[in-house]
């Protein structure tokens, strides 16, 4: 077991903002790789701005949103509408593995920095671009985040009740699943790259990374010509299907039932009522025809236990229940206290000692480590002269000409 650093010895320089791109090469960082973020000090990733700050406190280096998703990465700051900072970028990106960028498809090349002009200084680069769209097609160049393309996903055609609004959901999916496929894009252009030499670029279209999930509804509406229902908590495939009111203030459960077995289960857990004994419950079929009673009634049962209490029983009898949890909760979650889920992060500057979410995978012969997410701009003057080699003298110049800012 060498327990080295799955990325070690790989360099990463990002041009990103938000989380798309920033969560992913987040996790490159956690695992050993060297993530070089570029920002301009005059319009920095706009996550920084994004609450909760430290003791409430708003600054460009106290968000918290910001620390979790930039865990070691090192930063600095270059006015990219000037030709002497896209200059230093290229020779950032010339010592390079790896680049990572999110931004609208006309921005890098406007800059001088897409995929054509970078690998004419680094022939072997590996190329990410994470965007709502992709880089071709008539809406290419329309500018949106992750919420957005949630609807433009189809997603909002699921959230919500058939008597209410859509309701827009507060994660944006379209970011977190555009992650997990930037990452494993990147790994396969590493190896593909460390078998022939060759680099490559990566499209990654946040619209299309969503679709997948999507499958059975699309196969529906080509195959059957039927649109998505706004359907609540409820399921076509479970009955009962809900989350159910517990004891105390705003405290809930989520129950699932796919099968016959399983409603013995809930039955049993219930101490079987009288009710659940009837007819009119005796199959899925018969349980998805009698819903709204069958919710009133399982509710009455959830309203006398604890959200914890109704989701040990259940579990206990093998139906699929969890409480649902606050951020309070999560903080002191058995479960996630056993593996590690938090890990004090020490070291920054302002924010000082705080909670950040570790990788979900652990590798068992390759450790991460959690640094602390930088300041803006803190590196410059190791990466421009330590990495880069610029003299003192260079280094001061370019500061007072703002092309480091």
């Amino acid at each position: 077991m060498t327990n080295k650093p799955v990325f070690e010895g790989v360099r990463v320089i990002e041009f990103c903002r938000v989380l798309a791109g920033p969560a992913c090469t987040k996790y490159l960082a956690d695992y050993g790789a060297e993530v070089i973020k570029v920002e301009t000090a005059a319009n920095p990733d706009t996550i920084r701005s994004w609450s909760p700050y430290k003791d409430g406190v708003p600054g460009v280096n106290r968000s918290t949103t910001f620390a979790m998703f930039n865990t070691g990465k090192l930063s600095v700051t270059l006015d990219l509408t000037k030709p002497a900072a896209v200059a230093l970028a290229k020779r950032l990106v010339a010592k390079a593995d790896v680049v990572v960028e999110n931004y609208t498809p006309s921005v890098m090349k406007k800059w001088g920095l897409s995929y054509d002009d970078l690998k004419q200084v680094n022939p072997r680069l590996i190329m990410l671009s994470v965007t709502p769209q992709g880089q071709t097609g008539p809406y290419s160049l329309q500018p949106a985040l992750g919420i957005e393309l949630g609807a433009s996903a189809g997603y909002l055609s699921f959230i919500g009740r058939p008597d209410r609004e859509i309701i827009q959901p507060f994660i944006a999916f379209p970011d977190i699943i555009a992650v997990c496929m930037g990452i494993t894009a990147i790994v396969g252009a590493l190896l593909h790259r460390r078998r022939t030499g060759e680099g490559q670029y990566i499209d990654l279209s946040m619209l299309e990374a969503s679709l997948p999930t999507l499958g059975p509804s699309l196969l529906d509406a080509q195959a059957n010509g039927r649109e998505p229902q706004l359907m609540g908590n409820r399921s076509l495939y479970a009955a009962p299907q809900g989350v159910y009111r517990c004891k105390g203030e705003d405290r809930w459960c989520a129950i699932s039932v796919l099968n016959d077995g399983e409603w013995d289960g809930l039955v049993k857990a219930m101490g079987d009522p009288q009710w659940a004994a009837e007819s009119r419950f005796a199959t899925m079929l018969d349980r998805k025809r009698n819903e709204d009673e069958l919710d009133r009634n399982i509710e009455n049962w959830t309203t006398h236990h604890t959200a914890a209490e109704a989701m040990s029983l259940l579990q206990a009898h093998g139906v699929a229940a969890a409480a649902v949890q606050k951020g309070a909760d999560l903080a002191k979650d058995p479960q996630l206290e056993h593996r590690r889920a938090y890990e004090l992060v020490e070291g920054h500057p302002e924010i000082g000692p705080h909670y950040t979410v570790a990788p979900a995978f652990v590798l068992s012969q390759s450790k991460y480590s959690l640094r602390a997410a930088p300041c803006l701009g803190q590196d410059n003057e190791y990466v421009f002269t330590r990495i880069l080699g610029l003299s003192d003298e260079e280094f001061i110049e370019l500061i007072a000409d703002e092309v480091i800012a």
